[in-house]
């Protein structure tokens, strides 16, 4: 009987820790959510549904819009670059022009030194 009376109390002692480490647990969980809460406590509130839709609806509208200001600034580009080519075609073609008058300039100035005995 003393044997069975050790063991019941044995086993009581078991089930009251655990009981017990449980109860300490639980306490301490509820503990650091209050702790938790405190430091940290939600003063705005979160953004709703349809502000979220307002705000993607708004982006992409600006999204649209900055995509049509810089096909607008590709178009320009284009023809900038476009104008510029002709530019450069055009001062080309105006070298070879010029340096042809030059030498028909050349050409007529020694004609009329032959015409004008060199004076």
């Amino acid at each position: 009987m003393k044997a069975s009376f050790l063991l019941f109390f044995r086993r009581l002692m078991v089930v009251v820790a655990v009981v017990l480490s449980l109860t300490v647990g639980a306490m301490a969980v509820q503990a650091a959510a209050v702790w938790t809460e405190s430091s940290a406590p939600l003063t705005v509130a979160p953004v709703s549904a349809s502000s979220l839709v307002q705000q993607l609806t708004d982006e992409q509208t600006r999204a649209a819009a900055l995509e049509g200001q810089i096909n607008a600034l590709t178009d320009q580009t284009a023809q900038l670059t476009a104008a510029l080519q002709d530019a450069n075609t055009r001062i080309v073609q105006d070298a070879k022009t010029a340096k042809t008058l030059r030498d028909q300039l050349a050409a007529a100035k020694k004609k009329l030194s032959a015409l004008t005995g060199g004076h």
